[in-house]
């Protein structure tokens, strides 16, 4: 997957991207054990990995809501 790596955010910017991680997207633990799970600096992202993974992302939608109608057609 095509990444690249942008310069680290100030502290002031990082701090407002982890407070709308917790408020604004729901991710209410941005850490594991003392170690943060969100990184300091921006990935950019190239276009041919962002359409792989938003295909991705739909067929493993379409999938489990397959799956969720089956188990619901269940006796």
């Amino acid at each position: 997957m095509d990444l690249t790596a942008l310069p680290r955010l100030a502290p002031e910017a990082f701090t407002e991207v982890r407070r709308r991680a917790i408020f604004d997207c729901c991710k209410w633990d941005p850490q594991v054990e003392d170690v943060s799970v969100l990184a300091p600096y921006p990935l950019l992202l190239h276009r041919a990995a962002w359409r792989e993974l938003a295909e991705a992302a739909e067929a493993l939608a379409a999938e489990t809501q397959t799956a969720e109608r089956e188990l619901l057609e269940r006796p």
